[in-house]
């Protein structure tokens, strides 16, 4: 993790608190990867399991997002439509500004059956949740020599990092083997689950083509239009029981 050089809370300099931290040592996973033998990418992927397992094990008394502190929302469903619906509303304001024309109404029929078959509610604790985290967020050290095993010393951008669901991390999404055996196992038991995981890369390419800017790689940019046209396909027939 990041160390802390300075916590300043007194509000003399700035009229705010702040912390300052020491720069991540490693390089970013994304630009390690292709430079890993087979043997320490699964390490790498074992690990990350790990780690995620442990961050998940934080747990708080509400849902949702750090704004959503004063209301208190204890039931995931809950909290989980509320973002989604704003993310839609968002969507249909800037229409094609995000690059992709949604069907909103079938979209909504199918979120009013979700939420009728209580799709979201079997995550029962409020989890801290990393979200938006992937690879180009992730530091490691890989360090010389093929036989040594890479660390994982920072995960940053936590600045979306919310209460909810684990199965919501965006590295959930096309898991390796290694990360799930790392983490204790799949969180997809039930093909509803899976429909859940839907709703959810769904959620996270809405957030990442709403928060476009002149720095978004054009890469993230083509995955989030390609998954909303998928998750829409997909959403027709999912299963909710």
């Amino acid at each position: 993790m990041l160390i802390p050089h300075i916590l300043d809370t007194t509000l003399r300099l700035i009229p705010y608190p702040y912390i300052l931290l020491s720069t991540p040592k490693g390089i970013p996973l994304a630009e390690a990867r292709p430079t890993l033998t087979i043997r320490q990418a699964l390490l790498l992927d074992l690990r990350l399991g790990a780690v995620l397992k442990q961050l998940h094990s934080v747990e708080n008394d509400w849902f949702g997002p750090p704004s959503f502190a004063s209301d208190s929302i204890f039931s995931w469903q809950e909290a989980f439509t509320l973002m989604l619906e704003e993310a839609l509303c968002a969507a249909e304001e800037r229409d094609s500004g995000i690059g992709v024309s949604l069907p909103m109404q079938k979209l909504r029929a199918c979120l009013s059956r979700a939420i009728g078959s209580y799709l979201f509610d079997d995550a029962e604790v409020p989890a801290a949740v990393w979200f938006m985290g992937a690879e180009d967020a992730i530091f490691v050290d890989v360090g010389p020599g093929e036989d040594v095993e890479p660390k994982i010393t920072a995960l940053v951008g936590l600045s979306q990092a919310l209460w909810g669901d684990p199965l919501m991390e965006r590295l959930f999404i096309k898991p390796s083997a290694a990360m799930l055996e790392g983490y204790g196992g799949s969180l997809i038991v039930f093909p509803r689950q899976k429909t859940k995981r839907v709703w959810y890369t769904l959620y996270t390419a809405l957030v990442v083509l709403l928060q476009v800017g002149d720095q978004t790689d054009d890469a993230v940019r083509d995955w989030a239009k390609q998954a909303l046209d998928e998750c829409v396909q997909q959403l027709k027939d999912a299963p909710c029981y």
